[in-house]
């Protein structure tokens, strides 16, 4: 090393020394400090040494020395700069990937059939998802949501406030499958309208009266346990359900996804905006029977396997009718089943709303839900951008099998329960283009065999005109319709615009619902217009949700 850059570095490490101590005490200034040493010998290759204060600020002390040579020394502290401790391990993963989801809308809607049915409702919710991951094989889930709704009808006001832990259940991982345990939703529909594999969970009618639900949300948490494994090339699926909670809104007709084979025969009630008639909404819940643990138990088996193109499944179902039984007394039989036909009847024999006191009325459990058995099968096949889709179910009457609950209307017993067979069909065509369009068109049928000559289905026969005592078929009744589901978004997914219902064939009707929806570029406001168009003969699916026909404008906050 020559004499001149050993007195240099000599100098440069006297600058260090002086310089450390200076930066220290001056962390309120804006300027580096600065110290040039710079010899007699003019030249461009400077010997520099930054010293970093460790303050973050970029506020750094430089030294430079000039010489022949580059040379770049970096003096560097290592404390860092002080942060705010992070949650960590499982109780930070839960932070870090818990989502809330909050929506508010005012919806105004005109009534079409009657004004004074629901000229306002008022709707507003909120919901939330977490994960939790403690270890690699086991995993936490939760979902919930609450819902504050003002139902306006000027005779029937009620404010209606809802609060659910959703689907909520631990999920185990091993190398045979996994098993989730808790409050569980298992759709297992194959096509979107139809979905007549989907027996499994209640239809859940708590979200509003015109909503577009996805397939688990339209569909009420049972608890119970999902098992998912393999054998070979089939994947099976097992469930087992306890404890059968109907859900709200279970004996109104309302609007509901899916064409659900036991949706015709629940409603007792007409729309959810006018819960009194047949039962008052306040004492439906006493109205059903409490189940055993063993009473109340579904079990259900479900298997898939790929061949070739196709997609083939099955899937076996042993739990609960959503149908209920009723047990009324002669008289109120009688009595609603004139009343349905459009028979002059005097009042009531009593007041269908106080159940404790009108034992002449009711039995001790009006409603109970029977044990019903059922298979179903789909086959998918996809090509390009359509895929077809075909599903299959049976519900038979036959030996231990109890069939079908089925809700009748004698024209001299009145209003009444008796088991059927019950057997369904569906055929769709599913395509898409893009975020523009979605959706699928199905021609479905259901038939009821074994209804009993001298009655009328409820909610699937017409009640006007002559009664079809007389039957092509003696003891079947029919249902075919067209279903359809689409939708699709414009203008970078600021326009969207959905459209689900089923027109029926026989009986002749129309159930369907429609939304148009614009996304503001602010604050994820958005305003659209959506409504229902429920029509049909007095008796069919559409005539009984025809005072829930509503159409009006909405804004709202937030996704849905």
């Amino acid at each position: 090393m020559s004499r001149r850059r050993a007195l240099s570095l000599t100098l440069c490490w006297c600058a260090v020394g002086w310089a450390l101590p200076a930066a220290a005490d001056d962390d309120a200034s804006d300027d580096d400090d600065v110290i040039i040493i710079e010899d007699e010998a003019s030249s461009d290759d400077d010997d520099v040494i930054i010293i970093d204060d460790g303050t973050g600020t970029g506020d750094d002390d430089t030294l430079i020395i000039e010489g022949d040579d580059d040379e770049i020394i970096i003096l560097d502290d290592e404390s860092p700069t002080p942060e705010l401790p992070a949650v960590s391990g499982a109780l930070g993963r839960l932070w870090e990937a818990l989502y809330v989801s909050v929506a508010a809308e005012g919806q105004f809607y005109g009534q079409w059939t009657a004004i004074e049915d629901g000229p306002l409702r008022v709707l507003g919710s909120s919901g939330f998802e977490s994960w939790l991951l403690p270890t690699q094989n086991l995993s936490l889930y939760a979902r919930g949501f609450a819902r504050l709704a003002f139902d306006g009808a000027p005779e029937n006001f009620r404010f209606v406030p809802v609060v659910d832990l959703y689907e909520s259940y631990a999920k185990i991982n091993a190398e045979v499958g996994s098993v989730q345990l808790g409050r569980l939703v298992a759709p297992w529909g194959g096509t979107r309208v139809a979905a007549l594999g989907d027996r499994l969970n209640p239809p859940d009618h708590r979200r509003s009266v015109i909503t577009f639900p996805d397939a688990v949300q339209n569909r009420q948490p049972q608890w119970g346990a999902l098992l998912k494994t393999s054998l070979g090339s089939v994947v099976l699926e097992g469930v087992l359900f306890t404890l059968y909670e109907p859900t709200e809104g279970s004996l109104a007709a309302s609007n509901q996804a899916g064409v659900r084979a036991a949706r015709y025969q629940t409603a007792l009630v007409r729309s959810p905006a006018r819960a009194g008639g047949l039962f008052a909404y306040d004492t439906r819940e006493n109205l059903y029977q409490n189940l055993s643990l063993l009473d109340s138990t579904t079990l259900a088996v479900r298997a898939r396997r790929r061949v070739g193109e196709l997609k083939i499944g099955g899937s076996a179902v042993i739990g609960l009718d959503e149908v209920p039984t009723l047990q009324f007394s002669p008289a109120m039989a009688r009595y609603l089943g004139d009343s349905a036909l459009g028979k002059p009847v005097a009042a009531p024999p009593c007041n269908p709303g106080d159940v404790a006191s009108n034992a002449d009325c009711f039995g001790r459990n009006t409603l109970r839900h029977n044990r019903s058995a059922s298979l179903a099968a789909d086959v998918e096949w996809g090509f390009g951008i359509v895929t077809l889709k075909a599903e299959a179910m049976i519900n038979p009457r036959m030996g231990f099998v109890p069939g079908k609950t089925a809700l009748v209307i004698d024209d001299a017993e009145g209003l009444k329960s008796v088991q059927v067979s019950q057997y369904g069909g569906a055929v769709a065509m599913e395509t898409g283009y893009g975020e523009w369009f979605e959706g699928s068109v199905e021609l479905f049928g259901l038939g009821w065999v074994g209804v009993p000559t001298g009655s009328v289905l409820w909610g699937v026969e017409a009640l006007s005109g002559p009664l079809p005592y007389s039957r092509i078929i003696p003891g079947f009744v029919p249902r075919a319709g067209l279903g359809v589901s689409v939708g699709g978004s414009v203008f970078d997914q600021a326009l969207t615009w959905r459209l689900r219902g089923e027109a029926g064939l026989v009986p002749i009707d129309i159930l369907m619902s429609g939304e148009v929806r614009y996304q503001l570029p602010i604050l994820k406001l958005y305003v659209g217009t959506r409504g229902n168009i429920f029509a049909g003969l007095p008796g069919s699916p559409g005539w009984m949700r025809q005072d829930a026909s509503m159409i009006g404008l909405f804004m709202g906050w937030g996704t849905d």
